[in-house]
């Protein structure tokens, strides 16, 4: 089975990398253009993606301690099990 090399044209609503977003990719440059002018050539735009960010990253802190919290425990009880065990042993040789 041979696969052919298909060309096809974006669409007016596809961006670059040839995904639809629902409004057009022109008026959405034009916008960005329209908030550079405002703002300034050196600023980014905010379009709050660092709080999102942030609000992952410490989620993902937290489920870390919490991994970490559960790997503790099981190391604990693994210990105290060792040692019930090693008490049995000892009181066997007895």
């Amino acid at each position: 089975m041979e696969f052919k090399e298909v060309d096809f044209e974006m669409s007016i609503f596809d961006d670059e990398e040839g995904i639809g977003r629902g409004e057009r990719c022109y008026d959405v440059e034009e916008k960005w253009k329209e908030e550079k002018e405002v703002r300034g050539w050196d600023e980014e735009v905010d379009w709050g993606d660092e709080e999102e960010e942030e609000k992952i990253k410490n989620y993902e802190e937290k489920i870390k301690k919490e991994e970490e919290k559960i790997k503790k425990e099981k190391k604990e009880k693994k210990k105290i099990k060792r040692k019930k065990w090693l008490r049995k042993r000892r009181m066997k040789r007895r």
